[in-house]
């Protein structure tokens, strides 16, 4: 696929997706509160750190993936569900 401004809305959405990764839901209320606490017990499948502010944890529960995103500013967690699909 090369470059180019007349990309199909297919091949623009498939260029992003290798891009971008997996599309994610961010979790919230109840939901984030126990998946929290899941995670808290847990050992993550994978850690990743891109600067000294942040680190993404990677757990799996169940059939789902989660990222835990980290702050060293004491900022409460970001939490998404990676999602299979658009």
């Amino acid at each position: 696929m090369s470059l180019s401004l007349d990309w199909t809305e297919e091949q623009a959405k498939e260029f992003l997706r290798k891009v971008t990764g997996k599309p994610v839901r961010a979790l919230e209320g109840e939901e984030y509160a126990q998946i929290r606490t899941l995670v808290a017990l847990m050992d993550p499948e994978y850690v990743n750190s891109s600067n000294q502010r942040s680190v993404t944890e990677t757990f799996k529960i169940g059939n789902n993936m989660y990222q835990v995103h980290s702050f060293s500013d004491g900022e409460e967690p970001i939490i998404h569900l990676m999602l299979e699909k658009e």
